[in-house]
This record gives C-alpha cells, structure tokens and sequence, in this order.
C-alpha cells in the first residue's frame, strides 16, 4: 500500500501501486502502452535530470502550521521538504491529509531533485531553491472553468560543458537551461 492512504476527486488515479515501483503490467491500460503507472509520491530520473512529483497538497499543510513571517513563504516552505529530506515533513500527518503515518519512510527523499512538481491549492508558482526547480502547475480546472497548467521546456547541455567530464563532474544547471510556461485554459 502506497503512503498515501486514500485518493480524492482531486487526484487523477488507477489501482493503487507499491511505493517505489511501477504498476504491473496487469495494471497498465492497454489504449495506452506508452504510458506507465507510477507510485504517489514518485521519484523519476529521465537522462541527466531527476523529478519529484507529489499530489498531495504539502505546502498547503505546511502553511496552515508555519509560524515564521518571511518575504517568500513559498521558498521557505519548499525549502524545508529538501533540508528534511522527505515529501512530507510535517509530523503527525495533518488532519484529513491522504498521508499514511505507517509509511512516512517511503516519503523520503535519498537525493535531492533537480525538479519538484507539487501540486496546491495555492497560487501557481515556479520557485528556485537549494538547486532545486519547484513548480506548483495549480489545477487544470476550477469548479466550471478552466484553471492552469505547466509546460517545461529543458535545453540540453551544450557540447563545449561536456567535453572532458564525467557524469560525476557535469553541473546540470537546470534552473538555466528549463524553461516553465503556467499556461491559463
């Protein structure tokens, strides 16, 4: 069982999945094999670039208990899911999140990403923190209307960084070379 412990009408969703692996193929929707059932939260890694993406409304939760005025609460509060290392660093759970307290090992975060979707009920952002892009797309729709969504844009590397490096040694810069539209329906 994932360590979120249910699904509201708010979360897109199939049969729920182990944390930390793909459905089963059993699981995958025939109309569509290219597409590929993932575990909430997730943690994927296409070439150079690692993502974190999460459904449930941290930020939110983490807002409803902070207490520190700052200019950016927003950065702050992304902040902290990465210096705790965790998708959900607010413990106990918040009352009426999906978060299973059973699970909060799951919810770690062993290496820091280079981009972080999380989605909100707070305004849509792009936030630069600790190396890390987060993005909150907001909801792609609002009651009867359109709401917003993101497209990201990532331009490759360019040859004259790579030469004479390996993987180890590349600064991936992806705050400089990705771009992000919130794009209004």
């Amino acid at each position: 069982q994932p360590p979120y412990e249910k699904l509201s009408r708010q979360h897109y969703h199939h049969t729920s999945s182990a944390t930390g692996s793909t459905a089963t193929a059993e699981d995958q929707d025939p109309a569509v094999p290219s597409a590929s059932c993932m575990p909430n939260p997730v943690m994927l890694s296409l070439h150079d670039v690692t993502m974190g993406l999460s459904t449930v409304d941290v930020l939110k939760h983490a807002e409803e208990i902070s207490i520190a005025p700052t200019e950016d609460r927003i950065t702050r509060l992304c902040s902290h899911l990465l210096q705790q290392r965790s998708f959900y660093p607010i413990w106990p759970p918040a009352p009426g999140s999906l978060v299973n307290p059973n699970k909060r090992k799951e919810l770690s975060l062993t290496k820091s990403p280079h981009i972080m979707v999380l989605r909100s009920e707070l305004q849509h952002f792009v936030k630069v923190t600790h190396d890390c892009v987060f993005l909150n797309p907001g909801r792609l729709c609002r009651g009867t209307s359109g709401g917003t969504y993101a497209y990201l844009t990532l331009h490759p590397l360019s040859a004259s960084s790579l030469e004479g490096l390996d993987d180890a040694k590349v600064d991936h810069a992806i705050q400089d070379r990705l771009r992000v539209d919130i794009i209004r329906i």
